[in-house]
């Protein structure tokens, strides 16, 4: 019962950071497309804060059409791995791009364009912490653990007919 408490205290403590984060804005840092670099703008901001219903929505489509479990990473093999990370890693981009990109018609025009100078501008270490950041924003962590709980506990108990 010890280890439960533990595992609820530790998943409250990483949502109350990432709300935390995302509540006061995390800035991007991109650089400019060349329009603006031939009038010297360098680099621009984009701040990243808690998405909307439908941005959320995007984000966990996105993370779901992976099929990653963290099971997985720890039981395959490199050249397995290295194969997800290849095949993810535009996903990972546009789904920091709709996060980004709170507006419907903004995240229709803008997803593919910004996660293409995601990709050329931020590195995928940080892409990959920014993305996990954002799942465990909207609460999936606390629902696994919720659901795993009352399974433990047997709450949810199996009806026979």
């Amino acid at each position: 019962m010890n280890n439960i408490k533990t595992e609820i205290g530790n998943a409250d403590i990483k949502q109350r950071d990432a709300e935390t984060i995302l509540d006061k804005g995390l800035p991007i840092k991109l650089r400019a497309p060349l329009l603006l670099r031939l009038f010297r703008k360098k680099y621009f901001t984009m701040m990243l804060t808690n998405p909307a219903g439908a941005a959320y929505t995007q984000i966990l489509t996105y993370y779901l059409s992976m099929n990653l479990s963290y099971a997985d990473g720890h039981e395959t093999g490199f050249n397995s791995l290295v194969n997800a990370q290849v095949k993810y890693r535009k996903k990972v981009y546009r789904a920091i791009a709709c996060g980004l990109l709170n507006s419907r018609l903004l995240r229709w025009l803008f997803t593919k364009p910004l996660a293409w100078m995601l990709d050329n501008s931020l590195s995928y270490k940080a892409a990959c912490r920014v993305f996990e950041l954002l799942v465990l924003q909207g609460g999936i962590d606390d629902f696994v653990h919720i659901i795993g709980l009352g399974a433990r506990m047997n709450i949810v108990a199996k009806r026979e007919g």
